[in-house]
């Protein structure tokens, strides 16, 4: 009886100790049908450009994309479509990505609203989606494909 009280205790500090998750993001893998539903859909696209073999990539994937308050504000603010460099090698170069993960998020009028280089920590990563929201300004991107 001992033995399966310990046991429980652990579980339950185990799980109090867990990182919470949230939905886990629906990503498209299609960029033109992802851009089609931002433009219909008036949210942000959120493209994130990702290496299986990157580090980094692993990390972000890992932490701040399964967190669960920045999972539920990419799913209600944003168009999150993932790729990586095999899958749109075109579109890689026409935006000229040279370091991974790069997570870029687009206006619906095709605006570059932000440029996210490399691994953030979920609060960050969090911090750098809510500027973007609502927002219309900064620069155009490179990339002319709509």
């Amino acid at each position: 009886m001992r033995e399966a009280a310990r046991i429980g205790m652990l579980l339950m500090v185990a799980m109090a100790a867990a990182p919470a998750f949230g939905e886990p993001i629906e990503w498209s893998h299609d960029v033109d049908a992802a851009w089609e539903r931002t433009v219909r859909e008036g949210r942000p696209l959120l493209l994130f450009i990702t290496r299986s073999r990157c580090k980094y990539c692993v990390q972000m994937k890992t932490t701040t994309l399964v967190d669960a308050q920045v999972t539920d504000q990419v799913m209600s603010d944003f168009v999150p479509v993932a790729i990586d460099p095999q899958s749109d090698a075109e579109l890689i170069k026409e935006l000229n990505i040279k370091s991974f993960p790069t997570t870029l998020i687009v206006s619906p009028d095709a605006l570059m609203l932000d440029q996210i280089k490399g691994y953030l920590p979920p609060v960050e990563f969090q911090k750098r989606l809510n500027r973007c929201r609502g927002s219309s300004t900064v620069h155009r991107p490179r990339s002319s494909r709509r």
